[in-house]
């Protein structure tokens, strides 16, 4: 700690506790120090470890008050920035970026914040830094395409979305990149097709749903595209082969 308060007064540094309330230095896990600048105010946070915990430009910065007015970026206890953006008379503005970490510092996903509601693309990472999903959100809202990837890359599943509820083609894929399921949802309920497919990408099996009862065909095909059974269904109930 001696390199960080020399040439600076007991007055230049606010000390606070796990909870961000203040306290001596003693108990402290955090500690802040204020410097006049042409735009205000410069405030840092640190952890107790010296680490850099915040930056803010502030238009007002004391012991008692905090008006942020400028960029402002957050850290974790390793260094890397969860957040960063622009403050207006203490809110959020415009878009702001985030990034999660684990406490081993792999990042865990990943987006936009606009008006503090997620209004971008989310980026869910694997371990080893690879793409697991990106889920297009507007208004902190599922509105849009999510992709699941495996950790090789190739696509798992994709499905689109309106209002957070699963609306239009759910289809799952095979790592050689050859669909193996899909179907049709409305309104979060499976509602229209349904196609299985064999490993060469012929039709397996092929349904129609209506309120997640078969209502209409179901028909069964051979490796070969010939069809190998069809039936028609009213309601879940078979009506004739």
């Amino acid at each position: 700690m001696f390199v960080v308060f020399a040439g600076f007064s007991q007055n230049d540094t606010l000390f606070f506790d796990k909870n961000w309330k203040s306290c001596n230095k003693i108990r402290s896990e955090y500690y802040r120090i204020i410097r006049p600048d042409s735009s205000g105010f410069i405030v840092k946070d640190y952890y107790i470890t010296n680490q850099i915990q915040m930056t803010a430009v502030c238009s007002e910065a004391n012991k008692d008050t905090i008006i942020f007015n400028g960029h402002c970026a957050f850290y974790n206890r390793l260094g890397f920035i969860t957040s960063q953006g622009f403050y207006t008379n203490n809110n959020k503005t415009g878009s702001w970026t985030f990034s999660n970490y684990t406490d081993k510092g792999e990042k865990y996903n990943s987006g936009f914040m606009k008006n503090d509601l997620l209004d971008s693309i989310l980026t869910d990472y694997y371990p080893s830094g690879n793409i697991f999903s990106t889920s297009t959100f507007k208004d902190d809202t599922l509105n849009g395409i999510k992709t699941s990837f495996r950790d090789d890359g190739s696509i798992s599943y994709k499905s689109y979305y309106l209002n957070g509820k699963l609306n239009g083609w759910y289809t799952e894929y095979r790592k050689s990149g050859v669909k193996h399921y899909e179907a049709e949802y409305v309104n979060g309920k499976m509602n229209g097709n349904q196609v299985l497919y064999f490993e060469n990408g012929q039709k397996q099996g092929d349904f129609f749903y209506t309120k997640r009862k078969v209502d209409g065909y179901k028909i069964w095909y051979y490796e070969n595209g010939e069809i190998q059974s069809k039936v028609i269904f009213t309601d879940g109930k078979r009506k004739n082969y």
